[in-house]
């Protein structure tokens, strides 16, 4: 799987609708309405970067709303699971801690695809 489509993946499985720039960099857009006082509203409408394999936040929120279980080997290795020892369906393994997380994440958005 290519570097984007993990994060659009992993965007995905967040709910967010994630977009997918020339470039393949991956962004999600986003809408702040701002009321004032007398009651008016603004909209101001930006995006922001989505990329959980640089941007340690949206790795830690990946793992928060994902449930996920990390573990670090004899050797160093980041072990990351979406369950218990027990039943385990999907499992991943890097030296880089938030590859794992996204590896992990986008297993699981793909799997949970197919089975729709």
């Amino acid at each position: 799987m290519k570097y984007h489509e993990m994060n659009q993946l992993c965007g995905q499985a967040m709910g967010y609708t994630v977009y997918v720039n020339e470039h393949n960099l991956c962004y999600l857009s986003k809408v702040d309405v701002l009321m004032f006082s007398d009651h008016s509203k603004t909209q101001s409408k930006y995006s922001i970067s989505y990329d959980p394999q640089s941007d340690d936040q949206q790795a830690m929120d990946l793992i928060k709303t994902m449930k996920l279980r990390i573990d670090i080997s004899k050797d160093g290795r980041w072990l990351v699971s979406n369950g218990s020892p027990s039943s385990l369906s999907v499992f991943t393994e890097s030296k880089v801690l938030n590859i794992a997380i996204v590896e992990c994440v986008a297993k699981i958005q793909l799997e949970k695809m197919l089975n729709e």
